[in-house]
């Protein structure tokens, strides 16, 4: 099983070929595992391993036993990937890079962004919006997308039943405050509370990535008391603004951020 870094120059792909093994990208076979469960997948160019290392947490916590594959080390979480034989979830992430997301056939899909990346792939941005549409048409049940990114909203606003969340989606996160690296909001469904969060990493973007969490988990029934108590203790995944060192003297943070929009 090979990842999309993987190819012909690698000595383990160029031998595998010369032995004649059977070899599968990465990619389906995650599609495959999958479909012993209910998958979730999460997609999006920004924010796929957060969310779905926050989605496998907050589901465990609540006693849902989501199986989960993340793409980065996870210390909550303590491996990035776990089959959990008792419960009917399985957590992933969508890699859009290579186009291996069109292979995917989930229960529910949550739709973070979409905008211009991996060019060196797809021909431009209707090439992109293709192989998500393709990957909503595969999702079976729930489509989730951010109200606040306009690509999410271009490519999923019109499917029957999608759901809006962001700081103007039907889930909405309202009353936003920050101190240091922690934030609390408001987690609202048509202007009705019904929670009350605090969040330990930091930024907005960690704010709309919570509410879509949290409109996930409303809409699967799970106890929302407990959902929103497990994101407190969320720390993060390894390299996405992860805290190295902290003195008096200086702050080291390490982020795997590559694009505009994640640096900024």
């Amino acid at each position: 099983i090979y990842s999309s870094a993987i190819r012909e120059g690698n000595p383990a792909f160029d031998a595998a070929k010369r032995l004649d093994k059977a070899m599968v990208r990465r990619a389906d076979a995650l599609a495959a595992l999958m479909l012993g469960k209910k998958g979730i997948l999460i997609a999006g160019m920004h924010g796929k391993t957060t969310v779905s290392a926050m989605a496998a947490h907050v589901l465990r916590a609540a006693g849902a036993h989501p199986s989960h594959y993340v793409g980065a080390e996870i210390p909550i979480l303590g491996t990035n990937a776990r089959w959990d034989a008792g419960g009917e979830y399985f957590v992933a992430e969508g890699d859009e890079s290579d186009g291996t997301i069109v292979g995917y056939h989930p229960e529910h899909t949550i739709v973070l962004n979409i905008e211009p990346e991996h060019l060196d792939h797809y021909a431009d941005l209707a090439a992109i919006d293709a192989a998500f549409a393709r990957l909503l048409d595969q999702t079976k049940g729930k489509i989730f997308y951010c109200a606040d990114d306009a690509g999410a909203c271009r490519v999923c606003a019109a499917r029957p039943g999608a759901v809006s969340y962001g700081k103007k989606g039907a889930y909405a996160c309202a009353n936003i405050t920050s101190s240091g690296f922690a934030s609390t909001f408001s987690f609202r469904r048509e202007n009705t509370e019904l929670a009350r969060v605090t969040l330990n990493v930091p930024g907005e973007h960690n704010v709309l990535n919570a509410t879509a969490v949290l409109a996930l988990c409303v809409e699967l029934g799970l106890d929302l008391e407990k959902c929103a108590a497990a994101l407190e203790a969320f720390r993060g995944a390894r390299r996405r603004f992860e805290v190295v060192h902290n003195s008096d003297d200086f702050l080291l943070i390490d982020d795997y951020g590559h694009h505009p929009t994640e640096i900024a």
